[in-house]
């Protein structure tokens, strides 16, 4: 069926469902050019035809050392980029917010539970994980004590 002629047939059918006075919720609904209710619209949304980013939280403690500005990084205990340095952060989980995973994943992989987070950026260069296409929002914070550290989770230090 062609795109308009299934259009066609949805306004079809609400238009005889509001004759029939069936469906009285959504009679007053708005509808869009192609004469869909948001409701109708979303039933036939097909969403695996949009591929999906996995999205991903970073935390950027910053600090003022006597040598001057200090970040902490955890060192990557798995892969991908085992050994190497990094933001401590991971992979948002459903329901959640980016700014909570970054909370989560900085007590995680740190023990830190300080500072207001505040959003610095968001990266999405294609390629720039090896796992496949992610986004991630990045958090930072300034904060002027030493903090004490453990690494957990996935930091190996």
């Amino acid at each position: 069926m062609h795109v308009n002629d299934k259009r066609s047939a949805c306004k079809a059918e609400r238009d005889g469902r509001e004759a029939e006075g069936k469906h009285a919720e959504n009679k007053h609904a708005p509808v869009d050019p192609d004469g869909l209710t948001e409701q109708e619209f979303l039933a036939d949304y097909k969403k695996q035809e949009w591929p999906k980013p996995s999205l991903t939280s970073d935390a950027c403690i910053v600090r003022e050392g006597d040598g001057g500005l200090e970040i902490l990084l955890i060192r990557r205990g798995r892969h991908p980029f085992l050994g190497l340095w990094a933001l401590p952060g991971g992979f948002v989980e459903q329901g959640e917010t980016a700014y909570d995973a970054a909370v989560r994943e900085l007590a995680e992989e740190t023990g830190v539970h300080e500072g207001e987070l505040s959003l610095v950026g968001f990266y999405s260069s294609p390629g720039r994980d090896p796992r496949g296409w992610t986004a991630s929002a990045a958090y930072a914070t300034i904060v002027k004590d030493p903090i004490a550290t453990h690494a957990g989770d996935d930091a190996a230090d």
